[in-house]
C-alpha cells in the first residue's frame, strides 16, 4: 500500500466509480470535519470539475480517499489536486478500463418446444467507459434444473473415489445439458460508451430438451453474462390428441 505524506502526490487507481488513493495524514484533518475538494485537469473528458471525494480511516495515521468519477470517464492517467482543509496534495489518478453492458429485459424466459428457433429483441446499453464488442455468434449451455442434484447424487452414490467420482459427476452434468446456438442478426459489433442499441437475436434451441423440464443458462459476453431460462411444455398424451 503506497501512502503520501504532506505535500506529496497521491496516487489513485481504480474504475471510474471508485478510484482509490492513500495518504498518511492526521485523522482529525482527514475525516468528515475536513473540507475535501478534488480537482482534475482533463479538458472535455471529465465533466465534473469537482468529483465527489470521500475519506475513510484505513489504519494508524493512514486515510483512504475515494474519488467518484463519471462512469464514462475513459481509461487513462489524469492529474489534479486534492485539498484537505488548508493542505493541497497533487494527485495522479489512473482510471482502469471498465467494460459493462446492460441488456433489457434483464433476463429472458421462454416457453418453447425442443429444436425451436426463437427471434428476440434486446436493448443493449454500454454503461462502461470503453467500447464494448458484441459478438455475432455465441452459445448458451442450458442445464436441466434437476441436472445438478442428479449429478451430485450420482457421484456420491458411486463406489468410485477421487478423480473417477469427479468424472462421473461431470458426465452426469453433461448429459443434463443442451447447447443453444446464438446468432445476432442485427446490432452486433462495437458499441461506444453511453450508446444504446437494439439487438435482434436468434436462438436455436437443441432438440435434446426434455418435455416437462426447465433449463437455465447464460449467454457469455465479454465481461457480461445474460441469463436465459427455458421451459419445455409436457408432451400431450396420445389419447388427449385423439379426442
Amino acid at each position: 500500500m503506497k501512502t503520501a505524506g504532506a505535500g506529496q502526490a497521491i496516487q489513485f487507481r481504480g474504475e471510474p466509480s471508485r478510484v482509490e488513493g492513500y495518504l498518511q495524514v492526521r485523522h482529525d484533518l482527514s475525516i468528515d470535519r475536513a473540507h475535501l475538494v478534488a480537482r482534475i485537469d482533463a479538458a472535455e473528458v471529465i465533466t465534473l470539475q469537482r468529483p465527489l471525494v470521500q475519506s475513510v480511516t484505513a489504519g494508524e495515521a493512514i486515510t483512504r480517499f475515494v474519488l467518484r468519477l463519471p462512469g464514462s470517464t475513459p481509461p487513462g492517467t489524469y492529474y489534479g489536486a486534492l485539498h484537505i482543509g488548508e493542505q493541497t496534495h497533487p494527485l495522479e489518478a489512473v482510471v482502469d478500463a471498465s467494460p459493462k453492458l446492460v441488456l433489457m429485459p434483464s433476463r429472458l424466459t421462454l416457453t418453447v418446444a425442443p429444436g425451436h428457433e426463437e427471434l428476440v429483441e434486446l436493448l443493449a446499453t454500454n454503461t462502461g467507459n470503453t467500447v464494448f464488442e458484441v459478438p455475432r455468434e455465441g452459445f448458451i449451455n442450458l442445464l436441466d434444473s434437476e441436472g445438478l442434484s442428479v449429478a451430485v447424487n450420482s457421484a456420491l452414490s458411486s463406489k468410485e473415489k477421487g478423480q473417477e467420482r469427479v468424472n462421473r459427476f461431470v458426465d452426469s452434468v453433461a448429459r443434463s445439458t443442451g447447447t443453444a446456438q446464438v446468432e445476432v442478426q442485427a446490432g452486433a459489433g462495437e458499441i461506444a460508451p453511453g450508446a444504446i442499441r437494439r439487438l435482434t437475436v436468434r436462438l436455436r434451441l437443441p432438440k435434446s430438451l426434455q418435455p416437462g423440464h426447465a433449463y437455465r443458462g447464460g449467454w457469455e459476453l465479454p465481461n457480461a453474462r445474460y441469463v436465459v431460462q427455458v421451459y419445455v411444455p409436457a408432451a400431450v398424451p396420445p389419447e388427449e390428441k385423439a379426442s
